[in-house]
């Protein structure tokens, strides 16, 4: 999975991101990759910002949080609009 620079929305660029960094072709798959912004890209490359696994809350650094990135801090995708996401996508099949 190469570093792809997808159409901005929003006015900012979307990048693939490796979550576990890249060291060798077995570190090059769908399932080790997320689409971020380029800027939150940079944050999660340089261990500022990660994912909860089991909550998906993104937790950020002090120091970012300062700097624009207060709003971010401790956020997590509602699991009731991903299930009814889910269960929209399947009922469109």
């Amino acid at each position: 999975m190469a570093r792809v620079l997808l159409p901005k929305q929003g006015g900012r660029d979307r990048t693939l991101t490796h979550i576990w960094p890249y060291r060798s072709e077995q570190d090059n798959h769908p399932e080790n990759g997320l689409l971020l912004r380029t800027d939150m890209h940079t944050l999660f490359d340089l261990n500022l910002m990660v994912i909860h696994p089991d909550t998906l809350a993104i937790h950020l650094d002090t120091r970012v949080r300062r700097h624009g990135y207060e709003d971010l801090g401790n956020l997590s995708p509602s699991r009731e609009a991903l299930r009814n996401r889910w269960k929209a996508w399947h009922q469109l099949r």
